[in-house]
């Protein structure tokens, strides 16, 4: 199954411009999992995956990462991970 992450910050305005767009995606799309991870609450994670920014949105297949994208996005760029 496709899993998608959102990377984001409690203090990042473009995460939070992102997040709604990023839920109603994951409404509309039932054949992936999407995920939404605070840097801060999970730095081991955002270590992992060398998370440098926010927003980052991966999508990720089999445990490995397959597309990222970085920075602001709208439902257009999100779209364009699946």
């Amino acid at each position: 199954m496709k899993k998608v992450v959102m990377f984001s910050a409690s203090w990042c305005n473009p995460c939070k411009q992102a997040k709604p767009v990023f839920e109603k995606i994951s409404q509309e799309t039932p054949d992936a999992y999407f995920q939404i991870v605070d840097i801060d609450e999970n730095r081991a994670m955002a270590e992992d995956f060398n998370i440098t920014g926010v927003p980052t949105f991966m999508l990720i297949e089999d445990n490995e990462e397959v597309k990222r994208l970085v920075g602001a996005a709208n439902v257009t760029r999100i779209k364009e991970l699946l």
